[in-house]
């Protein structure tokens, strides 16, 4: 799983908090970029499982001005998961409910402009993130999609809002609307992440940016949407 630092004019936002045996290496990475972790403004959160916000309490203790945000399906999920987890082996420490974002709505920060999607894919209460990243001199729409996988599957109804939620992702691609060229994604095995790392420090002067790909975005969503409509004749047939 992966967590991205976003730099702004008045301070950083962080995506995801990854969880337990990885957060002291989180830690450490965001300082290695010179980033003071009072600096940290906002913690945006995809989806209420462990990988994604089980370092959530963690950070709350060493992030003194960040806000928490989720979606209310995405909060809920989250302490409700916290909750049931009590005296577990894998117990998942919860936080009180900060900022709620909804559908459509956009954070203006610093002089970007972070935008949930609420996209129930993965589970009920997964948001992706649109947002804006530089390369050099040029701005770039990115998206974060908050949940790949259908390894949360309840039944046939959340396999159709999955297939909405890909389809609704590809049309942000595709057509004029946010003209999204950059997937930083949740998962690096999803789409070759280090793979695209190491293209882009080997890339050379006036080379172009392996990581932006509107054309490999589309066709991971597209095998995406593929994947849940095989699952969802898996689910009709139950």
């Amino acid at each position: 799983m992966s967590a991205w630092l976003v730099h702004t004019d008045e301070g950083t936002v962080l995506i995801d908090t990854l969880y337990g045996p990885f957060m002291d290496k989180l830690v450490a990475d965001i300082e290695s970029t010179g980033t003071a972790l009072e600096d940290i403004k906002y913690v945006l959160m995809t989806h209420g499982h462990f990988d994604h916000v089980g370092g959530a309490a963690f950070l709350k203790d060493k992030l003194p001005n960040a806000k928490f945000v989720m979606s209310e399906g995405g909060w809920t999920e989250f302490l409700e998961a916290a909750e049931a987890s009590k005296g577990t082996r894998r117990e998942l420490r919860g936080i009180e409910k900060d900022v709620v974002m909804k559908d459509g709505e956009t954070l203006e920060f610093g002089g970007n402009s972070f935008t949930m999607i609420e996209t129930p894919c993965h589970t009920w209460g997964t948001s992706s993130y649109m947002y804006n990243v530089q390369d050099g001199e040029n701005t770039h729409r990115a998206i974060t999609i908050g949940g790949l996988g259908l390894n949360a599957i309840e039944g046939p109804t959340q396999v159709e809002a999955y297939i909405e939620s890909v389809d609704r992702v590809a049309a942000l691609i595709a057509e004029a609307g946010e003209n999204v060229e950059v997937h930083l994604t949740t998962h690096g095995f999803s789409n070759n992440l280090e793979e695209t790392r190491a293209l882009l420090e080997a890339r050379g002067a006036g080379e172009p940016n392996p990581f932006i790909a509107p054309d490999a975005i589309l066709k991971q969503v597209a095998g995406l949407r593929a994947g849940a409509v095989a699952r969802l004749a898996i689910e009709n047939e139950k």
